[in-house]
């Protein structure tokens, strides 16, 4: 009787470790996007996307 209470207790115990643990690495991954956002990687596609656009622009105005 007692191993399945020590039983019960230790799967309730792992499931919060679970849990917590959970939270933890979503909290990282959403600081990590934050970052990948805010980096110069996106400011240069950004520009390099306008770039394009003012070239073909350029390039129908020779037509």
């Amino acid at each position: 009787m007692e191993i399945m209470i020590f039983y019960g207790v230790g799967m309730i115990g792992i499931a919060i470790i679970l849990i917590a643990f959970m939270g933890f690495l979503s909290n990282m991954l959403k600081k990590i996007s934050r970052k990948l956002e805010e980096s110069p990687v996106h400011e240069l596609e950004e520009r390099i996307s306008q770039l394009e656009n003012e070239i073909a622009l350029l390039k129908k105005d020779k037509r």
